[in-house]
């Protein structure tokens, strides 16, 4: 099914062999047999698009996602315009919790000749609100930083006039 999804979508398009191991790669992965799902996404009559985009999948939905974010950046080596794969990388490290790599994939995420698709407008938005965040919060430590040294150095100050005094 997100075989026919992606093909309908032209993402991608398979010759009829690699389709179906690229297919049986997606059901395993929906019945819950990674294990399997990566070893079927080693076939090797898949073209190294079609491999990473399963490999990505079945760590994905293994909840590996450290692993899967490893295998996007490596798949993004080999097919850097692969729509797909930084959709689901900008959605990853938006996950992971890392806006600076999710701001990467996006702008690397070309807007088509048709304009700006739905999922690209709702990534783009969680994007920049994430950014956004991170950059206050970055701003927050500087000035808890700030506040901490000036409380550290006026109770220096106090001890020292503390000790002067009590001579």
């Amino acid at each position: 099914m997100i075989a026919a999804l992606l093909s309908a979508a032209g993402v991608f398009t398979l010759a009829p062999i690699q389709e179906a191991a690229f297919q049986r790669a997606l059901e395993l992965t929906s019945e819950g047999r990674f294990a399997a799902a990566l070893e079927t996404a080693e076939d090797p009559s898949l073209d190294p698009t079609a491999r990473s985009q399963a490999r990505f999948w079945a760590l994905y939905n293994a909840g590996l996602l450290d692993l899967a974010q490893a295998e996007a950046l490596a798949a993004l080596q080999v097919a850097p315009e692969d729509a797909w794969l930084l959709a689901r990388a900008t959605e990853l490290a938006l996950g992971l919790h890392d806006p600076s790599a999710a701001e990467q994939h996006l702008q690397a995420w070309r807007v088509d000749a048709e304009g700006e698709s739905s999922e690209r407008r709702a990534v783009r938005a969680q994007v920049e609100a994430a950014v956004a965040t991170d950059r206050k919060r970055s701003r927050g430590l500087r000035l808890a930083r700030m506040t901490t040294l000036g409380l550290l150095s006026a109770c220096a100050g106090a001890l020292g006039w503390l000790l002067r005094s009590s001579r």
